[in-house]
């Protein structure tokens, strides 16, 4: 029988996320939690090494919002999601 390959867990040495993408989880996590959390429409530039020029592209990015005092919203963007097919772009770790 094949036997279960373990999960990586903070602490284990193979567990390659750096802390402030932790960290960025965790207030992700928090903004869920309180209802905080926004969908927000950017654009990104993307530097085209080839030719030396930028292009613009839109980007869906998971956001966390916050409200001061005197209605000031600060976004903090957590997350871009993928355009394009998320299968054929990654590949998970053995």
């Amino acid at each position: 029988m094949p036997r279960k390959k373990k999960h990586p867990h903070p602490g284990d040495p193979d567990f390659r996320i750096v802390k402030a993408h932790q960290e960025n989880f965790k207030t992700l996590l928090k903004a869920v939690k309180n209802g905080d959390i926004a969908l927000v429409d950017c654009i990104e530039t993307i530097h085209c090494d080839n030719c030396d020029c930028n292009h613009k592209e839109h980007v869906a990015v998971l956001t966390a919002m916050s409200t001061a005092p005197d209605g000031t919203v600060t976004m903090t963007p957590l997350a871009r999601f993928f355009n394009g097919n998320p299968y054929e772009i990654l590949t998970p770790p053995e």
